[in-house]
């Protein structure tokens, strides 16, 4: 299986459009929908949207008009203790903040989590995401950071080809 963990904001949207009610921007879905269609990639939910009822509803409603579906989630938080032993036992991870207002480790970890859980069937993965503070750590060579006043390009698109397959 092929992954693609998927931020939202400065991935699907663009700084322009990220707090307006139309912040999913066409141009980057279907540049996600490209990556899907030449790797067969599923899409694992890294983003905060994840944690919105209302966010998520409206995410996958304007996925599945580009005829794309969210396959999983990542889970929010991460419990060091969980990495013993494991290739990641080593990395330092970066704090965050739950909505609880408790702090947990980072989206890096969050996604650690996921593939250490799914090794058995992972292929190859790659993450989208603007933000590369929590996840350089873990994973420097899967990750294409888009730029945030642009969202998902074509040429971020290629890159992410290039990994997956």
């Amino acid at each position: 299986m092929k992954v693609i963990f998927l931020d939202v904001d400065g991935v699907l949207n663009s700084f322009n459009t990220m707090n307006t009610d139309n912040s999913l921007e066409m141009g980057p879905i279907q540049n996600l929908a490209g990556i899907i269609l030449t790797t067969d990639a599923k899409i694992i939910l890294t983003s905060s949207w994840r944690l919105s009822t209302e966010a998520l509803r409206t995410l996958m409603d304007k996925l599945m008009r580009c005829g794309l579906s969210i396959s999983g989630y990542t889970q929010e938080g991460a419990n060091m203790r969980n990495f013993e032993n494991t290739p990641f036992e080593n990395v330092v991870p970066t704090k965050k903040y739950t909505r609880s207002g408790t702090y947990t480790y980072d989206r890096g970890a969050e996604i650690a989590m996921w593939v250490l859980e799914h090794s058995y069937n992972l292929e190859e993965f790659v993450i989208l995401d603007d933000e590369d503070e929590d996840i350089k750590n873990w994973f420097p060579n899967q990750l294409v950071k888009t730029d945030f006043m642009k969202g998902l390009t074509e040429e971020d698109a290629a890159k992410a080809i290039k990994l997956l397959n």
